[in-house]
């Protein structure tokens, strides 16, 4: 939720809505300075994955956070994490700041604003 879209006004509004306050949450949470990125290259070069930039602090204190866990809770996040594309969602669900249903929801916010416009593809792995 922190890799954002800036080619469509209304998505990046949504995405906004939707995300922000996941975002802001999570920085107050945990004591992050987490902000979103609008550019593919802004954390890396073309030839890395999309990712924004994250201050070395607010790394080192989620990795903290994540290290009090064990094993089996930690590799029960990497699922969820794994589900929604997401570890902010993940945390939000696990410190109950959100539901289930809405971090699915904000995790498909994207696929769902593009199928409005451009409909379902049916059939589409024959």
């Amino acid at each position: 939720i922190l890799f954002r879209a800036n080619e469509n006004e209304k998505l990046a509004a949504i995405q906004g809505q939707k995300w922000d306050p996941i975002v802001e949450w999570a920085n107050a949470e945990f004591e992050l300075t987490l902000k979103p990125s609008y550019s593919i290259v802004e954390g890396g070069s073309l030839c890395d994955v999309p990712r924004p930039n994250i201050e070395a602090e607010s790394r080192n204190r989620l990795q903290r956070y994540l290290l009090a866990y064990g094993f089996l809770p930690l590799t029960g996040m990497q699922y969820a994490v794994e589900s929604v594309k997401s570890l902010l969602l993940t945390l939000s669900v696990m410190r109950h700041r959100t539901d289930i249903e809405d971090a699915v929801d904000m995790a498909l916010l994207e696929q769902t604003f593009q199928s409005r416009i451009w409909g379902n593809v049916s059939n589409y792995s024959q």
